[in-house]
């Protein structure tokens, strides 16, 4: 019924005045009802959490060990809280944290059951990421524990920061051990559990022996695995046991869960409550677009913040940014906003490297002008210690409100170029952090704070390096844009390049050069030596303008020998020596006397043959030797064979093949060099000339004389202290080839009965032309060796003669194959006869076959169709 209704029943024959004071009266009864009860619910829904927190405060710093807690940090826990669920799972195992089933509880009903419940679970460790709530929780639970007279009776209750020096004194100093919960809050901020946890945790334990129940509180991540976090305590149960039950106390583990949607949502009403309904709307729809960054509830709480500058939230890097930046225009009339900036950063970079030395992040109230003055930063002393984002303990030290504030001006520094910050071990967070900075610069993502690489030395690109590849664990699967540190090194390298040119000017080279010489040290540091190579040529390329190209040029040869691509390095040396030789560079010596070393790439034609010994097609290659000098200009050329494997052997349905070459086997062979040619006449003569070593070898025992003619007339035995005599001259390993080596080396990857095809012909091969091959006709006898490679044409590796002209002594005795697989064979340990290989100037076509073994030979005996070439099997890179 309305007030006017009422007053006109129950008093009809009122006039109209007096009916309108009436009126008036109930109008101004019914404004001081509504006033009342918008006071009452402004009270109830602003002040009282407000009034509640403080009093809450006052009561718990009155309380043993509370008090080292920062007035301002309680009041904050405390202030709109909203208990979390707790779960056994870690909600931070690399999925989406809200993602993981598991079995939640509220926390504060599960601390109630674990602390008033006789359990083995004497210890408790609860765990949670970098703004959880970790310590709001304790302080929550301490608060409630303390407004309830029934819950002090049952046990009491001390709360200590381990993050202080003194907290050791003050876990001695709590009084009625044995009937108090001790928690111990942030063993992640305790500097001797920086150093050593496993230690810190034993020494922790043996300190709080006497309580009735321990609470640790720790970041999950602190712990490098998964199961170095404490199980087992140590500390043996007192009085009997039931059956089956341990003998020692373990530890509980409990993780936090992240804000549920309803938790959040609870939490925004009664932050704004129904009558700021505009504002409540934005909170909500921020949450909406950001709920993985909401779900920490110390990033929940500056959401006002952020809604008063309407902000652009992408990132949890963002909502740092911006939380900062609120705090700076919040004391910009009294501090100038870029001075408060860099001290707030210094500072926190300064807390962070020393943390070890100061036996704890803070700092005493006394240093911190000192470091203002000493970083030529104009703020009063007053200014720093009360407009800044520090707060005060009871000892008087100074630390960051929240760790994860210093954690996020540290990587911001960093980004900028802070080389003190490259040598510390970063945190979890702050490899998330410096994640998402780099991710907005590889994949053009917008941030408030960018990563300048202009000038970075190779130690902080390998912090940076190894920041992203650890934060890569923890970003899910369909997220991870980098699956090998090959992927970040690439991104890296970019913004190397542009950040360097960018620092001088459009064009500078010198500048792109410098950088890119810092990513050769940095992927080499991380064997990405095809990421290095991809450097080092940019390097090179910067460097055109520049004639000092020594330092690159270096670079890129050691990379590309360590990769195993000699051949590489020495087109490399080669085109840039013709490049020095132009322009009149002395540095052009120097790399052809580095080309000596590393030998040379040579080109040359083979050809492929059909059945009847007719081209079928010719092809270029090239190939790498290098050259032993032996004396007066003679040298010995050794070429390289890369490893792989082959299938050794003929098979039944090859022309004139016999049964021992059977049964085909697969062999596989480490790379190898290997006489380019048979070993010469001019070869032998210096080499016999040196001191021996078991036997003497005759000067000239060949029976066709010439310098380059192939040596032969010399047995196994005279070939072996050939080459004993070489590995003592030289210092590296001559040897004779394997039968493995040899059959794969003259195949060149083949699979046909010679290097060339199906057949030979005496145009490319010195042998018996009268007694050909299949279908090939008949052809030239030259009755006498050539000399080695005069007829041009090698195999497709590079290797004269392989085929015909003298027959070469293999290292092996002679054995049947076996069928199985094997890997660098060396034959039977002991035998009779050793093996000759190739076919000579007087045999016929099919015994030059690849596969072919002469097995009748014994080590002394000589024969005007027998020589030998040479392998190396261990030279200097």
């Amino acid at each position: 019924m309305s007030p006017l209704l009422f007053i006109q029943t129950a008093a009809p024959s009122l006039n109209n005045a007096e009916a309108a004071d009436t009126l008036k009266n109930w109008g101004q009864i019914v404004a001081i009802i509504v006033g009342i009860a918008g006071v009452a619910v402004i009270l109830a829904t602003k002040t009282w959490p407000w009034l509640k927190a403080k009093l809450d405060s006052r009561s718990i710093r009155n309380r043993k060990g509370a008090e080292a807690f920062p007035s301002a940090d309680v009041e904050a826990s405390l202030r709109y809280y909203v208990t979390p669920y707790c779960q056994d799972i870690d909600p931070a195992g690399g999925e989406e944290p809200r993602a993981l089933i598991g079995v939640k509880r509220n926390l504060f009903e599960t601390l109630d059951d674990v602390l008033n419940q006789p359990t083995e679970y004497r210890y408790l460790i609860l765990l949670a990421d970098s703004g959880m709530g970790k310590t709001s929780a304790l302080l929550n639970y301490y608060a409630r524990h303390i407004r309830s007279s029934r819950r002090r009776r049952k046990f009491g209750l001390a709360v200590i920061p381990l993050g202080i020096p003194n907290a050791e004194e003050m876990i001695k100093a709590v009084p009625n051990k044995e009937r108090t919960v001790l928690f111990l809050d942030a063993l992640d901020e305790d500097t001797l559990a920086n150093v050593d946890h496993t230690a810190r945790v034993r020494d922790l334990l043996e300190a709080t022996r006497e309580f009735s129940r321990v609470v640790i509180t720790c970041r999950t991540q602190f712990f490098p695995k998964d199961e170095e976090i404490p199980r087992e305590t140590g500390i043996l149960k007192v009085g009997s046991r039931t059956a089956g039950e341990r003998a020692g106390y373990v530890f509980h583990k409990l993780y936090l869960s992240p804000f549920t949607d309803e938790q959040v949502r609870r939490y925004l009403k009664r932050r704004y409550p129904f009558w700021r309904r505009r504002r409540r709307r934005t909170a909500f729809e921020m949450v909406e677009k950001i709920p993985n960054l909401v779900v920490r509830p110390m990033l929940l709480a500056h959401v006002g913040a952020i809604i008063k500058k309407r902000a652009n939230i992408k990132t949890s890097c963002d909502l740092y940014a911006e939380m900062v930046e609120a705090w700076l225009e919040r004391e910009e009339p009294l501090v100038k906003k870029e001075n408060l900036r860099r001290f707030s950063e210094l500072l926190a970079a300064d807390l962070y490297i020393n943390r070890q030395q100061r036996r704890g992040e803070f700092l005493p109230y006394g240093d911190l002008a000192g470091l203002a003055k000493a970083w030529s930063i104009p703020i009063d002393e007053w200014r720093i210690g009360s407009r800044s984002l520090l707060n005060r303990d009871a000892a008087g030290n100074y630390k960051f409100s929240h760790r994860s504030i210093m954690e996020y001006l540290c990587v911001k520094r960093f980004a900028q170029g802070d080389k003190a910050l490259s040598g510390v071990e970063w945190t979890d967070q702050m490899n998330l952090f410096l994640r998402e900075l780099f991710d907005g610069r590889h994949a053009g993502g917008s941030s408030r704070d960018r990563i300048n690489t202009a000038g970075w030395e190779a130690s902080q690109c390998v912090a940076l390096v190894m920041a992203v590849l650890q934060s890569e664990d923890r970003i899910p699967d369909q997220e991870r844009l980098y699956r090998s540190p090959g992927g970040v090194l690439w991104a890296l390298g970019e913004m190397m390049r542009t950040d360097n040119r960018a620092a001088r000017g459009t064009g500078s080279d010198g500048e792109e050069f410098s950088a890119m010489m810092t990513m050769v040290k940095v992927c080499g540091l991380f064997h990405d030596l095809p990421q290095a190579m991809v450097c080092a040529e940019q390097a090179l390329e910067a460097v055109k303008t520049i004639p000092d190209k020594i330092e690159a040029l270096d670079a890129l040869v050691s990379i590309l020998l360590a990769k195993g691509q000699r051949k590489r390095a020495i087109q490399y040396c080669q085109s840039e020596m013709k490049l020095m030789q132009e322009t009149g560079s002395p540095d052009a010596e120097r790399i052809r006397k580095q080309l000596e070393d590393l030998g040379e790439v040579f080109e040359f034609e083979t050809v492929n043959l059909d059945p009847s010994g007719r081209v079928l097609q010719c092809r270029k290659r090239e190939a790498l030797q290098v050259t032993e000098k032996l004396a007066g200009g003679i040298g010995l050329a050794m070429v390289e064979i890369p490893g792989g494997t082959f299938t050794m052997g003929s098979r039944k349905e090859e022309r004139d093949s016999s049964d021992s070459e059977r049964p085909q086997h697969e062999v596989t062979l480490t790379p190898f060099y290997i006489g380019k040619y048979a070993v010469t006449q001019a070869q032998w003569r210096v080499v016999a000339g040196w001191p021996k070593v078991n036997q003497d070898l005759a000067a000239d025992p060949s029976h066709f004389n010439g310098n380059d003619r192939p040596v032969e007339q010399v047995s196994w035995e005279d070939a072996v202290e050939f080459c004993e005599r070489l590995s003592k001259k030289t210092g590296k390993t001559y040897r004779l080839p394997t039968e493995a080596q040899w059959e794969y080396a003259c195949r060149a990857g083949t699979a046909t009965p010679f290097a060339f095809g199906e057949t030979i012909t005496p145009e490319f091969v010195n042998y018996n032309g009268q007694y050909p091959y299949g279908k090939a006709p008949k052809g030239e006898h030259r009755r006498k060796t050539v000399p080695v490679g005069s007829l041009r044409i090698p195999n497709a590796w590079g290797l004269y003669d392989m085929h015909g002209n003298v027959w070469e002594w293999c290292q092996d005795w002679y054995g049947p194959y076996r069928a199985e697989p094997v890997t660098d064979p060396h034959g039977p340990s002991e035998g009779t006869n050793r093996v000759l290989r190739g076919g000579s100037w007087n045999y016929v076509g099919d015994y030059c076959r690849s596969a072919f073994r002469n097995i009748y030979a014994e080590p002394g005996f000589r024969d005007d169709s027998l020589g030998f070439r040479v392998v190396v099997v261990s030279r200097t890179p």
